[in-house]
């Protein structure tokens, strides 16, 4: 049963944050559009380009290459903090987040399917910080379960 897990998690995982870019193409792409054609384009282009390289490495995890799981627990890192104050701001999550928020947030808890990044705010807010705590639990699953980890470990 244990070895079932550990190979299906990493799927789990890989399938959400797949599922993460195609939603976060099919949103972004509007968006990105209008950017352009405002000259704004580099936000989401920052995005836009991100989402085929998470859509790589969640595959490259599903298939069970060591260097998928590298990848995904890297890009996972950046997911992680949620921070702002004035008009800058960060937040980055591709398939699902849940966030806990600290400061001047309008919500303390937060949940989103899809993608989303932010770099600058519209409006000028306090301080926020916030951890995503979805992109922390898989990040968490990925780095403790590593092969090799847990096989010199005391019984």
């Amino acid at each position: 049963m244990a070895e079932e897990t550990r190979r299906a998690a990493p799927r789990v995982i890989a399938a959400i944050l797949v599922f993460g870019s195609v939603v976060g193409l099919i949103g972004n792409w509007r968006l990105a559009a209008s950017a352009w054609r405002l000259g704004q384009a580099a936000t989401y282009t920052t995005a836009a380009l991100s989402l085929p390289l998470f859509a790589w490495a969640a595959i490259q995890l599903w298939r069970g290459r060591p260097n998928g799981r590298s990848w995904v627990t890297r890009l996972l890192a950046f997911q992680i903090p949620i921070a702002g104050a004035g008009r800058v701001s960060y937040e980055f999550s591709m398939g699902t987040s849940a966030r806990l928020l600290a400061g001047d947030a309008v919500r303390r808890f937060g949940f989103d399917i899809g993608s989303s990044f932010n770099l600058l705010s519209p409006a000028a807010h306090g301080w926020i910080a916030g951890v995503n705590i979805v992109a922390l639990g898989f990040w968490a699953y990925l780095v403790f379960t590593r092969p090799g980890r847990l096989r010199n470990a005391a019984p």
